[in-house]
């Protein structure tokens, strides 16, 4: 039986250029020319296959004349050993024709390869009578003029394919911090124009830990409900808590701010943060009793500071104060005087955000089962913006969480997209996978800050708790396929080209329409949507609307227009391929990924075949154009791994 082909063969010759000396003779250097196609359609080897030039890999050698192929003779030749030929001009073929023999046996066949886009001399096919060899190769002319079959020893043919991604595990944390609050950009700046009347307002409205917990939306968002779970329980939410929630979920945890002080402690590598004497040990404690933590050195901790020498410090270096139970358990200090880059609000926020990214990714290696050793790439998609004067976000977010959770095999980089951050952080980790340069890719992205007490305003006027009284946080890892987890495809990347235009239609367009054309699938093939989950109880109450609502309601617009839905079903499109927004406003949290942790389960169980993700980001925000911007993502059901084929094993 004849095995069938593989879904990729590379193909590889030694390309070599030609160039005229002073001497009136040539000289050429080696160098490797790599043709590869991807098979679209079932073919079976042998036959007659025609390879078209897909790329060119230059490993050595420069073009400057024409070009012509000949066997590669040890790594000399390919280093550039040169030889001298009086040049002869001789007319290019219109294709080059050889023997392929990829698998040993009988099974010897002619292809035929189409033009190169360059001139190839001495590119003859073997002339007739040539005796065709079973043991496998293809045949190619040195220039000397003799012809040699390159042998299969060489493992000429490349059988194994590209892996393609996959989502293996995700990760979902929230950070309780009411003490935070006043730090948030809208509350700093409304207490800072009435300090008494606005700090006591909003203090008056802060939740405790108990209510943040049992609230349902943020069940949703570590695992314990699904979003449709949401459609069945009465509004508002905050009114309505669940009676046994859980600290901890399916994809991470909420927690407490005394914990999460002391992780801030734990990441300070330059004492930024001075505790309080009697606070120390309570915070010490209090984090030794979290399982990521309990036999790491928290010596950091143990040292407090006498409460005089925490208030001289506020009153006159410009330190803030860290707030505990209603009282003041610490301050952080600026790092440089004349630097704003490094005054103390930034670094607080930069702590935090390293602080909550660490906790996720901790969540993630945990639910991968993945020693943190074995990570070799980081993408921090946070929200910070961690640098000096000099380079203003200069970014080592990545790398600070890695250390801090000990991925020591690991680089990283920070990736910077307003709320599209997660989207584009997640596509560079699956291009770096595909292409084989990284096998495990983890992407994280801390907490916001700036935007903690963001609408509470709204919040106030209408009687309601603050709930942006939460940090979020979010891990990927991506790897190669494992035959289980959902697939990504490539081929479905949707993106907001510069020329598509601002309108929401063109927008959607580019992000859902094109990138279904291209997959060959309507509207209604996708199982669900996610696309902007921000809790509506969050945004509504302040006048912001209900997001993904009219996200949903403009994916129906659009089937109704491909004619692939009636008009009065667009409530029952965005009921059966939508959800309930449940995430915190944290800007790039709620960039459609918190429903990625669900879809995957999801499909691995067989209760959904794909998902598509979409984000968009508001570019104009930074004063520098008046774009805006969008990604978007598919993910289906893996078939599982095939059956190799008997060349695929000897290989």
């Amino acid at each position: 039986m004849i095995p069938p082909m593989p879904t990729r063969t590379r193909i590889g010759f030694c390309l070599s250029t030609w160039r005229e000396t002073s001497n009136g003779k040539g000289e050429s250097a080696g160098s490797i020319l790599t043709i590869s196609r991807r098979w679209e359609t079932a073919h079976q080897w042998p036959g007659r296959c025609s390879l078209p030039v897909r790329s060119l890999e230059t490993l050595s050698g420069t073009a400057s004349g024409p070009f012509f192929l000949h066997p590669p003779e040890g790594r000399a030749r390919v280093a550039g050993q040169r030889w001298s030929r009086r040049s002869k001009e001789r007319e290019s073929p219109p294709s080059i024709s050889a023997r392929l023999y990829p698998f040993p046996g009988r099974w010897g066949r002619t292809g035929s390869f189409p033009p190169l886009p360059f001139p190839i001399p001495w590119a003859i096919p073997p002339g007739p009578g040539k005796k065709k060899r079973p043991c496998g190769g293809l045949w190619l002319r040195k220039p000397c003029g003799r012809w040699k079959q390159k042998s299969k020893s060489r493992r000429f043919f490349e059988r194994k394919a590209m892996p393609d991604p996959v989502i293996q595990a995700c990760s979902y944390i929230l950070v309780h911090v009411p003490g935070f609050v006043r730090y948030g950009s809208k509350p700093s700046r409304e207490i800072a124009d009435s300090p008494g009347a606005a700090l006591s307002v909003l203090e008056n409205h802060l939740r405790i830990y108990e209510d943040a917990v049992a609230y349902p939306p943020n069940q949703v968002f570590i695992g314990n409900l699904h979003p449709d779970s949401l459609n069945g329980i009465e509004q508002p939410w905050y009114r309505h808590p669940l009676s046994d929630a859980s600290r901890y979920g399916v994809y991470g945890e909420i927690m407490p701010q005394e914990e999460f002080l002391g992780l801030m402690k734990l990441a300070d590598d330059f004492d930024l943060i001075w505790l309080e004497r009697e606070a120390a040990p309570l915070l010490r404690g209090a984090l030794q009793s979290h399982p990521f933590w309990k036999d790491s050195d928290l010596g950091k901790i143990d040292g407090g500071v006498d409460m005089e020498h925490i208030h001289e410090r506020i009153e006159n270096k410009g330190s803030l104060p860290l707030y505990f139970r209603g009282r003041i358990a610490g301050c952080i200090h600026r790092h440089h005087d004349q630097d704003d880059t490094l005054k103390a609000q930034v670094l607080m926020e930069n702590l935090m955000a390293k602080a909550s990214g660490a906790l996720a990714l901790k969540h993630l290696l945990k639910k991968a089962d993945l020693p943190a050793k074995n990570v070799e790439l980081l993408l921090n998609c946070s929200e910070e913006a961690a640098g000096d004067r000099y380079n203003r976000g200069g970014g080592g977010m990545a790398k600070a969480i890695g250390e801090l959770c000990g991925c020591v095999s690991a680089t990283g980089c920070d990736i910077k997209a307003f709320c599209v951050g997660p989207l584009y952080a997640l596509l560079y980790a699956f291009s770096l996978v595909k292409a084989r340069v990284f096998q495990r890719v983890a992407v994280v992205g801390g907490g916001s800050m700036a935007k903690l007490g963001m609408k509470f305003k709204g919040h106030v006027a209408k009687g309601m708790p603050i709930l942006e009284d939460v940090l979020g946080g979010i891990a990927f890892l991506v790897t190669g396929d494992d035959g289980e987890s959902p697939l990504v495809r490539l081929d479905g990347i949707g993106k907001h080209d510069i020329g598509s235009g601002s309108s929401q239609q063109n927008i959607m367009e580019s992000l859902v329409l094109k990138p279904l054309d291209r997959m060959g699938k309507k509207i209604t093939a996708v199982d669900r949507y996610a696309v902007e989950l921000q809790n509506p109880e969050v945004t509504v109450s302040a006048g912001s609307g209900n997001v993904p609502l009219t996200n949903y309601r403009m994916i129906g617009a659009l089937a109704v227009l491909r004619n692939e839905i009636q008009r009065g079903d667009i409530d029952r499109f965005v009921l059966k391929h939508g959800m309930p927004g449940f995430s915190p406003t944290q800007g790039h949290i709620p960039a459609a990924v918190p429903f990625l942790g669900h879809a995957v389960d999801a499909i691995k169980r067989g209760e959904m075949n794909n998902a598509m993700f979409i984000a968009r980001g508001s570019l104009f925000l930074g004063r520098m154009t008046q774009l805006s911007d969008g990604l978007s993502f598919f993910i289906e059901k893996n078939p599982g791994k095939q059956k190799s084929t008997r060349s695929e094993r000897k290989g």
